[in-house]
């Protein structure tokens, strides 16, 4: 698989002036780490994804070498991880200070922040005290997660956005290349997705779906309240709904 794309995932309430503001430093961070790459001018950007759910964006750049995208993208994978750890950032000033400039937006309504790429996730959260940057415990483990299929591109489709079914928050899903065509067709189905799957070890929402193995379509059962037949026993004792309604209406 091309590591050629880049995610930004806020969690949280998100403000809008907060998202605009971490977006700014990101398109910043970004052009900074072509110029350390030697890739300026190289490579254009396109979005690949927007998700609100969880104030998500996916970026994926094209150039005549791809060795220029996947140096980019090597290079922000480095970043967060040095954010992550605490270490020093190894590239330029204007580097450190933008992606520091996204972190500043961990103000209690922004709860964390994932970088995202093919290849691994880092999140961060903002403590309450400092250091300033803490990196948010994750657990690894393979399993499987229901949800709705939302973003699915035809010609770039070995990554694509889930919103799961128990929190309704956006789960970035990767494909290995052979895996195409278990993707094809199913956007907007609900579908059960299999893998190894990153979650915060906090609140057990899952992160991103990697090495997955199948995905399975669920029947979608929405919008009609015939399903709900049955769903309780009604003892001898009871009164019939209709009377129970009657005599709510006339009280």
């Amino acid at each position: 698989m091309a590591n050629d794309t880049m995610t930004l995932a806020l969690t949280g309430n998100v403000p809008f002036e907060a998202f605009v503001n971490a977006v700014s430093h990101w398109m910043e961070l970004v052009n900074a780490l072509a110029i350390e790459v030697r890739a300026a001018g190289k490579v254009t950007w396109y979005i690949q994804d927007l998700s609100s759910g969880s104030a998500l964006a996916t970026i994926r750049g094209e150039a005549q070498v791809i060795e220029d995208v996947e140096n980019i993208v090597r290079a922000y994978e480095e970043t967060a991880d040095a954010l992550q750890k605490g270490t020093p950032i190894p590239y330029s000033i204007a580097v450190a200070d933008h992606a520091r400039g996204i972190t500043r937006i961990l103000n209690g309504h922004v709860e964390t922040i994932r970088f995202e790429t093919p290849r691994c996730e880092t999140v961060i959260a903002s403590p309450a005290s400092p250091p300033y940057i803490k990196a948010t415990p994750t657990l690894v483990a393979t399993g499987a997660i229901q949800g709705r299929i939302q973003t699915l591109t035809e010609r770039h489709a070995l990554r694509f956005t889930l919103y799961d079914a128990l929190n309704d928050k956006a789960v970035s899903c990767y494909l290995a290349e052979a895996q195409r065509e278990l993707v094809r067709n199913l956007w907007g189905k609900q579908v059960a997705v299999q893998g190894t799957i990153t979650r915060d070890a906090e609140t057990g929402r899952p992160l991103v779906v990697r090495q997955i193995t199948s995905i399975q379509v669920m029947e979608d059962r929405r919008g009609s309240y015939l399903s709900a037949r049955g769903a309780l026993l009604r003892r001898p004792d009871m009164p019939m709904p209709e009377d129970v309604i009657r005599k709510i209406r006339d009280a």
